[in-house]
């Protein structure tokens, strides 16, 4: 019970309402342990650094971008048969000019927001948007380049790592 009181951790006060219990040897030594109580005060004072730390991704999980295939702004794959209704066919455009990457990325930094940093890796290192016949969705070109200044407040430290 007194390495109860030294963890803070209220085990002490559940177990006073119980019967006797049966403990590993093991277990017990190490709760008891010095060290590891003075280990377990330290976390809970640093806090859990669990909480923090955003998980890793893997390559293998994330989904593979083709530049020639994905939309450039969403992500979704981009049918490429000839045999697309017209209805169909005007939801997607072409990338036609050189300076259509100049501008992406300009509002890219401008949005300064998740969106636009992943929008902004998947074209940094293509040379040539109009030769690679890369193609989007014209709706989430609008809403890529229609934002608000109220919500694209640029924090330098998030912008483009």
């Amino acid at each position: 019970m007194s390495a109860s009181l030294e963890r803070e951790d209220g085990l002490h006060e559940k177990l006073q309402s119980q019967q006797p219990l049966q403990v590993h040897i093991a277990c017990r030594k190490a709760y008891t342990r010095k060290t590891s109580i003075t280990a377990e005060k330290r976390k809970s004072s640093e806090g859990s650094p669990e909480e923090d730390v955003s998980p890793r991704t893997l390559r293998s999980t994330t989904p593979v971008f083709d530049i020639t295939s994905h939309c450039l702004f969403c992500s979704e794959n981009i049918p490429t048969s000839d045999r697309l209704t017209s209805q169909c066919r005007k939801l997607i455009s072409n990338v036609e000019t050189k300076e259509f990457k100049d501008s992406v990325l300009k509002c890219a930094r401008e949005r300064c927001d998740e969106w636009g940093n992943l929008v902004a890796k998947r074209i940094e290192s293509a040379t040539d948007l109009v030769a690679a016949e890369v193609k989007y969705h014209r709706r989430y070109a609008q809403e890529f380049f229609q934002y608000s200044w109220k919500t694209s407040r640029c924090c330098q430290r998030t912008c483009f790592q």
